[in-house]
């Protein structure tokens, strides 16, 4: 079927849902008095095929706005509009010399533990960024998220497309302080 929200011709950030996107719901349908109603259960959405979107303008989202819209994904799909990210790092991974690249995590705070509420800036490419960056930063990550999980089950997070992030540090340990740092890709 497809999606349409008839009251505003918009859909949610947080559902990642798009206007005319291809899903498949679980919902109860009730016939009250001859006429047709019908209730989503809340999470039992899924995007089979992205619909129409303005790509061109990225999307505003907290880190736990894009984990929703990552996690309406089904695995391996990627979001069809670009994000602008608004977070604090919390765990800087370590650089690996031989493939070029680290898995960064942002959050909306530094103390966040839930793992739902956590962006892996995957494979992320930009030493020289890398290297002025810490733990507490406050960053904007700019990229298309992708759902994974692996074949066993037991991983599923939300991340940024494969190198693809771009990061912008605009504070300081976790400070508003204006900090100014913007990674480029290769």
């Amino acid at each position: 079927g497809k999606v349409l929200d008839p009251e505003n011709n918009e859909t949610t950030v947080e559902k990642g849902l798009t206007l005319n996107a291809k899903v498949e719901a679980t919902m109860i349908i009730k016939n009250y008095h001859e006429q047709v109603e019908n209730t989503i259960i809340e999470g039992d959405i899924k995007i089979l095929e992205a619909g129409e979107v303005d790509t061109s303008t990225p999307v505003e989202a907290t880190v736990t706005q894009a984990c929703e819209a990552g996690y309406a994904l089904e695995s391996g799909a990627t979001t069809a509009s670009t994000y602008n990210i608004t977070g604090v790092i919390i765990d800087l991974g370590t650089w690996s010399d031989e493939h070029n690249n680290v898995d960064v995590k942002i959050a909306d705070s530094a103390e966040e533990t839930d793992t739902t509420k956590i962006l892996t800036v995957f494979r992320f490419k930009d030493k020289a960024t890398y290297d002025l960056l810490a733990v507490g930063d406050k960053v904007v990550v700019t990229s298309k998220l992708t759902r994974y999980v692996n074949s066993a089950g037991t991983t599923d997070i939300v991340e940024t497309v494969s190198g693809a992030a771009v990061v912008t540090k605009i504070g300081a340990n976790n400070s508003e302080a204006p900090t100014t740092v913007t990674s480029t890709v290769s």
